[in-house]
Order: structure tokens, then sequence, then C-alpha cells
């Protein structure tokens, strides 16, 4: 059974941005970068749902002020720099959501207000994510915390036209549509931002 279901788990995963609670799977950012997670559920047959995680820690995040208490945050990372710790899925994942010329993911906030007394960040960000070169709007889940802060949203695949695998045309397993993304910013980058900002 171990063994079919890591040939399933290969043929099927792919998806991106992510984790069921609040950074609790992200990985742990360094202070030049963080950390980004896609999570997908695969309907496997006889075997039930499944998940799988990708985790890149090579994300980067810059902040550009705007004036007047404005600022546009912009995230990107690349999707060959995810490891779900199975190389097959990894690249598969790396197509799906980087497309042919292994695009960039790339999240764009709209402007938002950024006091100039300290950084801090709306509890919906708005902006637009790209996959495989297609940009469509998100809002992100922000959450605040000591270490920093983590993020969310749950997309789906079809609005970005993209379709997700299945095997032998769904009749034994298939990628669920909508999948979860997240990622960890910390302090020590956040406060970096912001005083570079000023």
């Amino acid at each position: 059974m171990e063994s079919f279901r890591r040939t399933i788990g290969i043929a099927l995963v792919a998806c991106v941005i992510p984790v069921s609670g609040w950074g609790s799977a992200v990985g742990e950012p360094t202070a030049e970068g963080i950390c980004v997670s896609w999570k997908a559920t695969v309907r496997i047959l006889f075997v039930g749902d499944e998940e799988a995680v990708g985790n890149s820690c090579e994300g980067q995040i810059q902040l550009k002020n705007l004036g007047e208490e404005k600022a546009r945050v912009i995230v990107t990372v690349s999707p060959d720099s995810f490891d779900s710790g199975e190389p097959s899925r990894d690249e598969e994942v790396s197509a799906l959501l980087g497309g042919s010329k292994r695009a960039s993911i790339v999240f764009t906030s709209d402007p938002f207000v950024f006091p100039k007394t300290g950084f801090s960040f709306p509890e919906g960000l708005s902006g637009k994510l790209k996959l495989a070169g297609r940009s469509h709007p998100v809002t992100l889940g922000v959450r605040e915390s000591k270490g920093g802060i983590s993020v969310r949203t749950r997309v789906n695949l079809s609005d970005w036209e993209l379709e997700a695998p299945q095997l032998a045309w769904g009749l034994v397993g298939e990628v669920r549509d909508s999948i979860l993304l997240s990622a960890k910013v910390p302090v020590s980058t956040l406060r970096r931002l912001w005083e570079s900002s000023l």
C-alpha cells in the first residue's frame, strides 16, 4: 500500500502558497528572505484524500514607499525552489506554476496605508498573483505576531486556466482544483524593509 501511495503521489501532486495553520508548516525564514509554501489535496481511489506540501525559503520581498504613507509589497519566488521531498513532484509543480518558461510566482499588492511611525499591515492585503505568467486578483489573510507576519490565500487553479493533474483521466486520482498558499515574513526582514523605505 505504501508503494502504491508513493507512486500515485508522484504522478498526481502539483499546485502552490501552503499550510493548514498560520505558518505551521511554512518553514523558518532567514533574515534576507521569506518562506513560501504550497499545499494541495489529492483524491486517490481506494485511499481517500491525502495532502502534499512544498516549501521554499528562497522567496524575496520588496516594500515600495509610494509616498503619503502609502506602500506596495512585492513577493517573488521561483517555482523551481519548492521542495516537497519528492523530486518528480517538484518538477511537476514547477512546470504547472511557472509555465513553460518557469516564470517566477509574483504577488504584487495594491497600495495600502503604511504609517511612518512603524510597520503595520492590514488584516486583508489585496493585490494580484501571477502564476504561469497569468495574473488574477487575490486577497491575502494577514496575521501579525512577535516573530513577524504570516499570510495565506486559497486559489483555484482553473482561475489561472491551469489544469490540475489527473491519473487515468481522473479515474484513479486527481489533485483538487483549490490550493492553499502561505508565506512567513520575519520581524528582522520587516524592520529592514521599513527602515529602507523611509
